[in-house]
């Protein structure tokens, strides 16, 4: 008695064909965003816009043993989720140096935060990554004391000169 008319119920099967269709093509589009973020160099994750992680590509458990939690920063370093939290509420992307503890050794390591948003029918969604610069970093810290050395030695031979320089003067 509740029978749908054949063109009806053909139509019924269409949109759900089509339904499935689109959630496939959704899918795969997913799995090849993870596989692109699994091959890259840096440590990628996405989230939504909560700041809720829902995708770290392998290099994530260098610094963290959670999916879901960001790595520990050093004591006294602003906390990534706090930053995080102002640039999901601006909708402006996120841009920090930040140092993180890496779960095997204990020692921090400087990296480089960028998250930014991906606007799919009007959502946003989040992705995000650490690009490691803690050998440049390392570099700036020998460069500056170098400076800092070769200043200071200078400025003895300097002093000694200037001081004669004035006992010269005084006499003459």
């Amino acid at each position: 008695d509740c029978m749908l008319p054949a063109s009806s119920a053909g139509a019924a099967g269409t949109a759900g064909e089509e339904g499935q269709q689109a959630q496939q093509e959704l899918r795969s589009k997913l799995d090849y965003l993870h596989t692109l973020l699994e091959s890259l160099p840096q440590i990628a994750f996405t989230c939504d816009k909560s700041g809720n992680i829902d995708f770290v590509n392998g290099r994530w458990f260098e610094f963290s043993d959670d999916a879901t939690i960001f790595p520990q920063t050093y004591p006294g370093d602003r906390p990534i989720a706090a930053a995080l939290h102002g640039s999901l509420q601006s909708g402006e992307p996120l841009e920090m140096e930040v140092r993180l503890k890496k779960t095997h050794c204990g020692e921090y390591s400087y990296q480089l935060l960028r998250v930014w948003p991906i606007l799919q029918n009007s959502e946003s969604n989040w992705i995000g990554t650490f690009t490691d610069i803690d050998a440049q970093k390392r570099a700036e810290k020998e460069k500056d004391e170098f400076l800092s050395i070769a200043s200071h030695e200078l400025k003895t031979p300097l002093t000694s000169i200037k001081a004669y320089m004035q006992l010269l003067d005084r006499k003459l």
